[in-house]
């Protein structure tokens, strides 16, 4: 090969690699971003399922409370008694029964979880270059929607029906039976005291965890949106255009605090723009019904 052609086709080479090198990193920068809210997105929404999961076995957890009168009474029966084995092993004896955590909705939430651990793991490829093939994008982007919607309508859920510690209204409400039962007017003030403190506490913990769980749904539910926006969007976005959208997600996730008129007034909003979706969009409307287990089946549908 002459020379000339050699050098010709080396510059050619060079400026070939001069113009798409800035692409490619481009290219793996912006597929970083977008693994990156992907894994953010499971990092929120686990946090969520862990909460539901606390409130669940909080449904089901007692925290035992005495008092006064009740220590009293039992001095005063030891010192009456004789046998003090039996003493001890019938005041250790516990009859009342609890609810166990809910089997099914441990099951659901297991579901949704593995759901959003494989959605994650979709995008973990990316950076070593395989930039979102088209039936990939359609995959990530159904089980987006999908796990998008999950979190809003738990956020909905926990607004119209929180959980209750059921067992810890169960002692409580025994407490205050047992204050209600005492004939000494001083004795019977210090039980019911006892008795409204453990109530104002029970009902500042559910309201609480509840709240907690409802704000956590809701920072899962915008960090579902920004991955929607970014699968719909790759091809067109820069680098620049993905920092923005996650810095303006990130401050709406930051904003979400747990003072019910912002929550109540998040739940409406994300409620509005999935049903605006699902009533635009018709591959909304075929993810809302179809389950978890079915996702896989839309990929290749063609809608």
């Amino acid at each position: 090969m002459p020379k000339s052609n050699y050098t010709l086709r080396t510059l050619s080479v060079a400026l070939i690699l001069s113009l798409l090198l800035p692409l490619i990193a481009c290219t793996k920068e912006k597929a970083e971003a977008i693994k990156t809210g992907a894994e953010q997105f499971r990092v929120e929404a686990k946090s969520a399922i862990d909460q539901i999961r606390a409130l669940d076995k909080q449904d089901a957890l007692v925290i035992f409370t005495t008092s006064d009168q009740e220590v009293k009474n039992l001095a005063d029966e030891f010192s009456n008694s004789t046998d003090v084995p039996r003493f001890v092993s019938d005041k250790l004896k516990f009859n009342q029964t609890f609810p166990a955590s809910n089997a099914q909705l441990e099951a659901n939430l297991s579901q949704i979880e593995g759901a959003y651990d494989l959605f994650a793991s979709m995008f973990r490829s990316l950076p070593r270059g395989n930039f979102l093939a088209k039936n990939e994008v359609r995959k990530s982007k159904i089980f987006a929607i999908k796990l998008t919607i999950e979190m809003v309508n738990l956020a909905k859920s926990l607004d119209t029906a929180p959980f209750r510690f059921s067992a810890r209204r169960q002692d409580l409400l025994h407490q205050f039976q047992a204050a209600q039962g005492l004939t000494d007017p001083v004795a019977q003030k210090q039980a019911a005291i006892l008795a409204v403190q453990q109530l104002i506490k029970l009902r500042d913990d559910e309201a609480k965890a509840n709240q907690d769980a409802k704000t956590q749904c809701l920072k899962a539910s915008e960090a579902g949106k920004l991955i929607i926006t970014l699968i719909d969007q790759y091809d067109h976005l820069s680098v620049g255009d993905i920092l923005d959208l996650t810095k303006n997600s990130l401050s709406i996730i930051n904003d979400v605090t747990g003072g019910n008129k912002d929550i109540q007034g998040a739940i409406a909003r994300y409620d509005a723009f999935v049903k605006n979706k699902i009533n635009t969009d018709p591959l909304w409307k075929d993810v809302l019904n179809t389950d978890v287990k079915g996702l896989t089946s839309l990929v290749g549908n063609g809608k």
